[in-house]
């Protein structure tokens, strides 16, 4: 008789975000997408809407850029939201090194996607 091995999916956890409320922030070649920030009005939001509370940070595996009815979604590392710039109270994730996003693939992402 044979074994059968369940594999478990892990949730996905998405933020979603407008496009207007990121920062991209790339490589020195603009060749990859090295982190994501938010600014400190959207981070606001989150916090009165609890959807930025200590476990829950921990959990969001991509972000999503929403932009009129369009979406696209890129991957985060688990557990790599941070706050920075205390000043202006932003929160930057970090994008896995095997997720290519170039900058001129990023610029006006929006137009080139189909419905």
């Amino acid at each position: 008789m044979g074994v059968i091995a369940f594999k478990e999916e892990k949730k996905k956890k998405s933020l979603a975000v407008r496009n207007v409320d990121v920062i991209l922030e790339y490589n020195d070649t603009q060749t990859r997408l090295r982190t994501i920030k938010l600014n400190a009005n959207k981070v606001i939001e989150m916090r009165e809407n609890q959807l930025l509370g200590k476990g829950k940070l921990q959990e969001y595996t991509e972000i999503c850029l929403i932009h009129a009815k369009k979406r696209l979604c890129i991957p985060i590392v688990q557990g790599s939201g941070r706050y920075c710039d205390h000043d202006n109270g932003g929160l930057r994730f970090s994008v896995p090194n095997d997720v290519r996003i170039a900058k001129a693939e990023m610029h006006n992402w929006h137009l080139k996607m189909f419905k």
